[in-house]
């Protein structure tokens, strides 16, 4: 059997699972969610602010009793529901401003959970100030007084959330986006850009049955609601297209049509972080460097000006890199016994991004369970201030950390960089419903026709893409065979 017919025999059995689920091309209406009842009745009992993160799976649930004190009914409800927690959020004063969203609000008390230093400082960028995080063990710390210096509010908000999920807040069709501009940035071969078809054909087939048939009525629909609006001839131009990027690949015996071997002949791009480590170190030979070892360098970093500050330098360094970024970082000294490891410069960099993510200018989170308060505010960038924000315990010289600025952005080559971001894409794709996942099509689409032929290329390699052609393949053949008939 020819490989190449493969991936397009896998789109036409989306055909099938799509028939056997009815045709059905609508988005089914959403069920009752008495979690969230549950919710609103707590806010009213106690008249406090309670939300609900909606990571957290929707489960009827019991009223906790009336006589018990709010922190102890929020016991009760989230022991009932496995992986979900709640935390006292204080935030900054913001009038006339919306409250962010719970889901935004649950995406970064998993980050601050995660964060494993107790206290440090990140400076931002281009005088934009310093950034200071700070867990402590006492309650003391949601003290009004101690809650006034950090510019928050003293009257709590109760989350819900899911410590499990690996959601970022944000709505899937921006992820999404997010998603599949890394990778358009990835220097993929012209030659390999069929193979990321079979990928996504690999993909799909890991998936339970009974996701996979959701996956492929929900983008199905979606497809065809495109293919409605295309103009026949422009349709005809992408899937033959389409077809020529799967003629143009040719795996070799070493890749047996494994969709994540790497190139012909078993070879991989190589990642040149050696050589930005190697460059950084010269840039500050005095200094302590840490280099989060998620970084995929593919370009070759050049070598700063000699005659450059070391901010200046490492500027020159990392911009024309992706995904690379650097901070000057204020944190206790580390003991003599405890060098710096891989493990440690990669905490310091999911550290690093999970701040970068914190949309307001202060933020704190306290685990009731255990009075844990994780505390953090961003000080303005007027220099003399920057001292007073310091914490005394920090060590007096700062350390340079250079890290990975994309969130899920994991892979030790190029090949296994793709293989994660349509994994990523696909698990978006199968929370979206059939008008999101046509919105994002539709907008795919549009870059498309306005792009340059080697981009277009690289748009025909995205799982979404990918998806809309799984629906028009078998579509084309039905219609050609009633014009037939």
């Amino acid at each position: 059997m020819n490989h190449r017919a493969i991936p397009w025999m896998a789109a036409a059995l989306v055909a099938v699972v799509l028939a056997r689920a009815g045709g059905a091309q609508g988005e089914s209406p959403a069920s009752p969610h008495p979690l969230e009842a549950v919710v609103e009745q707590l806010a009213q009992r106690y008249r406090a602010r309670v939300v609900l993160d909606h990571e957290v799976p929707a489960r009827a649930q019991p009223l906790p009793g009336a006589r018990m004190a709010l922190p102890a009914a929020l016991d009760q409800l989230c022991g009932r529901l496995p992986g979900t927690a709640w935390r006292r959020v204080y935030l900054p004063k913001q009038a006339g401003t919306e409250l962010p969203k719970p889901e935004r609000l649950g995406a970064l008390a998993r980050a601050f959970d995660r964060i494993a230093p107790a206290s440090f400082g990140v400076e931002r960028p281009a005088g934009a100030g310093l950034a200071r995080f700070e867990r402590t063990p006492a309650a003391a710390a949601t003290e009004e007084a101690q809650l006034r210096a950090w510019g928050l509010e003293p009257e709590p908000l109760y989350l819900i959330y899911s410590t499990t999920s690996t959601s970022d807040g944000r709505s899937a069709e921006a992820r999404m986006a997010d998603l599949q501009r890394q990778q358009l940035a990835l220097a993929i071969p012209e030659e390999q850009l069929g193979l990321s078809k079979m990928q996504v054909v690999s993909l799909m087939q890991r998936l339970p049955k009974a996701d996979m048939e959701r996956l492929a009525t929900n983008t199905v629909a979606a497809s065809f609601r495109v293919w409605d609006a295309t103009p026949p001839e422009q349709r005809d131009a992408m899937m033959q297209r389409t077809m020529r990027q799967m003629e143009r690949f040719q795996p070799s015996p070493a890749q047996g049509g494994n969709p994540r071997a790497a190139k012909p002949g078993g070879q991989q791009t190589p990642n040149r972080l050696p050589e930005l480590v190697r460059l950084a170190r010269g840039v500050a030979p005095d200094a302590r460097l840490l280099v989060d070892p998620t970084l995929l360098i593919l370009e070759a970093p050049k070598r700063p000006a000699p005659e450059l500050s070391v901010p200046r330098a490492l500027d020159a360094l990392v911009q024309p890199l992706s995904g690379v970024g650097w901070r000057r970082l204020w944190a206790p000294k580390p003991a003599k016994e405890t060098p710096d490891t891989p493990r440690i410069a990669a905490a310091w960099g999911e550290a690093l991004r999970s701040l970068e993510a914190v949309e307001l200018p202060a933020l704190a989170f306290q685990d009731a369970a255990t009075g844990t308060t994780t505390r953090y505010r961003l000080w303005p960038a007027r220099e003399q201030e920057l001292p007073a924000a310091r914490d005394p315990r920090w060590d007096e010289a700062p350390a340079y950390v250079l890290f990975n600025t994309i969130t899920g952005g994991e892979g030790r080559s190029m090949e296994e960089r793709l293989s994660n971001l349509q994994w990523q894409q696909f698990q978006t794709m199968f929370r979206m419903t059939p008008e999101q996942l046509t919105r994002s099509m539709e907008d795919a689409f549009h870059s498309y026709e306005g792009a340059s032929p080697a981009m277009q290329e690289r748009l025909l390699a995205l799982p979404l893409m990918s998806g809309m052609m799984a629906g028009w393949f078998p579509r084309q053949a039905k219609e050609r065979g009633r014009a037939g008939q």
